[in-house]
């Protein structure tokens, strides 16, 4: 887990100094290799506990189109605009002031100094405003799935995904935005079809989803399932014919079960 020893931000003047926080997620050993960064608004209660950022309700929705589309294999770092927990007078997360987006940016600035990436990308009002996109007395909407510049890095603007969920006829424009993003990185979503999504009906009650054909083949092995519950994912590791070992990561969002009229379904 990665930590600010020592940050850039007057966090003594911050009224969120005394909150928990949570600083990134990212697949490379070294910052400078980040190929894309996903900039969010604060962390909320679960990305606190697991301790990286977009693993809680909206974390479920971004991901669900991050690994559709192919972004999750490319080397990447999520963090957020404020990295400090906000909460509101009930205790629900609630979204951090000016003052706090004014304070905090400089560490996500620097975290964006330290990776040098080829894409940015901005989900929310908190990053759009840090970065000083939006047009006073506009909202997101307006400039929602443009591209913009910073220090002569491409910035793409999105939606945040608890928007999303809120606004649930949005989400074919986050996925449409999401498939955008793997385009401008060089991938090929033109290979992603109908057949990409998990979820099968094979019968009445009874429902699969599957991994990629190949591991259902002669030449691999299954030797474990692990359920990596920092990511809110699965591990399938196996063996190939070679005896090397291979991992092939998913989301958690499916189960598998069968259940006959007088079964209630179950988790297994």
């Amino acid at each position: 887990m990665y930590s600010i020893k020592n940050s850039f931000a007057d966090c003594l003047s911050c009224p969120l100094f005394s909150e928990a926080s949570c600083i990134l997620e990212t697949n490379v050993k070294y910052l400078n290799e980040v190929k894309v960064i996903f900039i969010a608004e604060n962390p909320g209660k679960d990305e606190i506990l697991k301790g990286s950022p977009l693993v809680g309700k909206a974390g479920k929705l971004f991901r669900k189109y991050f690994e559709k589309f192919g972004i999750n294999k490319e080397k990447y770092l999520l963090t957020n605009t404020v990295l400090c927990q906000t909460l509101n007078e009930d205790g629900t997360t609630g979204n951090p002031k000016p003052e706090v987006i004014e304070l905090c940016k400089i560490n996500c600035m620097k975290i964006i100094e330290e990776c040098n990436p080829e894409l940015i990308v901005l989900m929310g009002t908190s990053p759009v405003s840090a970065f000083g996109l939006l047009p006073k007395g506009t909202g997101i909407t307006n400039i929602r799935g443009e591209m913009f510049k910073w220090n002569d890095i491409p910035v793409f603007v999105m939606l945040h995904p608890s928007y999303i969920n809120r606004v649930k006829s949005l989400e074919s424009t986050f996925e449409g935005d999401m498939k955008k993003v793997s385009e401008t990185l060089g991938l090929d979503t033109s290979l992603i079809s109908e057949n990409s999504e998990k979820v099968k009906t094979l019968a009445k009650g009874i429902y699969y989803y599957k991994i990629p054909d190949k591991y259902y083949t002669s030449n691999y092995k299954l030797i474990d399932v692990q359920n990596l519950h920092k990511t809110n994912e699965i591990l399938y590791i196996f063996r190939d014919k070679n005896n090397k070992k291979e991992y092939y990561k998913t989301n958690d969002d499916y189960v598998c079960y069968q259940m006959s009229s007088q079964d209630t379904a179950r988790k297994l």
